[in-house]
């Protein structure tokens, strides 16, 4: 199966899963594989990330993932490969056919003022899927709890 073949099962699959985290899942791993195709690394945080680790504990609507300093016009054009329409401004997307926003929140990837030094490795359909680690989630999401005083940061502490 050619890399092409392989993000169309991808998001396919995302269109047909009733489960919102797996298709979460199956949307940022092709999303992961189209940039890593470029030589462009991408790793999964947010919400989703929570979700993740908590099974489902909690719930959040759309995929943040934090990639290198990109020109516009290289986000725009993987994206748009994939089928996905602009929003808002370049950071922001959505494929017409899943109703899962997509963020590239600016870069670096980092933990209040800290940088990031290690992520985890997901396996999805032999697409390795980085993830912040679940130490650093807890971490961000304390920080802009007490930081910040964000609500939803607030709401996932207790899952």
């Amino acid at each position: 199966m050619s890399s092409a073949q392989r993000l169309e099962e991808l998001i396919k699959k995302a269109m047909l899963t009733q489960d919102k985290l797996e298709k979460q899942i199956y949307l940022a791993a092709a999303i992961s594989s189209a940039f890593e195709k470029r030589g462009i690394q991408t790793v999964l945080v947010g919400g989703v990330v929570v979700e993740y680790y908590t099974a489902g504990g909690y719930a959040t609507a759309d995929i943040d993932m934090i990639l290198p300093p990109l020109e516009k016009h290289e986000i725009e054009t993987v994206m748009k490969e994939l089928g996905f329409e602009r929003f808002e401004d370049y950071r922001h997307w959505l494929h017409p056919a899943i109703p899962i926003p997509v963020e590239f929140p600016p870069g670096p990837l980092q933990i209040g003022h800290l940088l990031v030094q290690e992520v985890n490795e997901i396996e999805i359909e032999r697409i390795k899927l980085k993830i912040l680690k679940v130490e650093d989630i807890l971490l961000d999401r304390l920080i802009m709890a007490q930081e910040w005083k964000d609500l939803q940061a607030q709401a996932q502490q207790r899952c």
